[in-house]
């Protein structure tokens, strides 16, 4: 009886009596059977360009519990900040469904997911300081989270483009009409896509940028003219007209799906008016 009492105590309930109204045990499983309450995030993609067999093929949303001091652990891992592995950690951590794999995300169902954890814990509030980009002064800034909506798909819009039973867009291009294939890019194959170019950017001083442009088109087009034969695709993309090339990036864009993370920002320094885009990284979780 003693021990039922103490622990009575500890929780701020008064001592109990075996047997009354079900007793303190019944009490204790309440208390420690809190349901973390959760919600529904509307996918950019609209699960529509997830590959059958993929837990959100054809899923226009996706469950989330609201975080908890779990989720807090996981933002300030040290370890997880130093590789970089901090919002997959978190988004798997959260997702209702645990069979879905963080990396194998879109960018922007990604981007929606953290969004709307960030405004579940702390509010759409989002308080911060950055340099202005015109006159590179220090301001501080009050972002309303509730403006950022997700873009509208636009592929619908564009005669040249066609979507295929695998997922793929088939783009005729202007000059060479030649009809290329592209995959939008998940959250992993960005991440390897990023990890590549930072490689090449510190062992090449020298032509730099082309040399991106161009890895830039092999991470997305998968086919030409009907050949997934990677050695034909790479060829084309290294010799395919500059016109042609700007269109594909151009199109690839347009096509991406993503929340529409700007905001018009007027600088009270310079006067200036920007659109600025809010970056979601681990400082966004913390509100001052």
């Amino acid at each position: 009886m003693s021990n039922r009492n103490s622990m009575a105590r500890m929780l701020g309930q008064p001592p109990q009596t075996a047997g009354a109204d079900g007793g303190l045990a019944t009490q204790q499983e309440n208390l420690f059977s809190f349901a973390v309450p959760t919600t529904f995030v509307e996918l950019p993609s609209r699960g529509l360009f997830y590959p059958i067999g993929h837990p959100l093929h054809n899923q226009e949303t996706v469950e989330i519990k609201f975080m908890t001091a779990k989720e807090e652990d996981i933002l300030t891992s040290s370890s997880l900040i130093k590789n970089n592995m901090v919002l997959d950690r978190l988004i798997s951590s959260i997702l209702i469904d645990k069979s879905i794999d963080p990396k194998t995300l879109l960018i922007g169902d990604r981007n929606a997911i953290v969004l709307e954890a960030r405004k579940t814990a702390y509010g759409s509030d989002y308080e911060t300081t950055f340099n202005c980009p015109v006159c590179s002064e220090r301001v501080e800034y009050k972002f309303d989270l509730d403006f950022f909506q997700n873009k509208e798909l636009i592929f619908d819009e564009l005669d040249e483009v066609n979507v295929s039973d695998d997922g793929l867009f088939s783009i005729e291009l202007p000059v060479s009409k030649i009809t290329i294939e592209v995959k939008l890019l998940n959250a992993g194959e960005e991440a390897i896509l990023s990890k590549e170019m930072e490689k090449k950017r510190k062992k090449t001083k020298f032509k730099t940028a082309e040399k991106n442009a161009t890895d830039n088109l092999k991470s997305f087009i998968r086919r030409v003219n009907g050949t997934d034969d990677i050695g034909v695709v790479h060829s084309f993309i290294d010799n395919m007209p500059a016109a042609d090339a700007r269109y594909a990036r151009k199109v690839y864009k347009e096509l991406v799906p993503d929340v529409d993370m700007t905001h018009e920002f007027a600088c009270e320094k310079c006067g200036e008016i920007a659109d600025l885009e809010v970056p979601l990284n681990v400082e966004f979780f913390w509100p001052k």
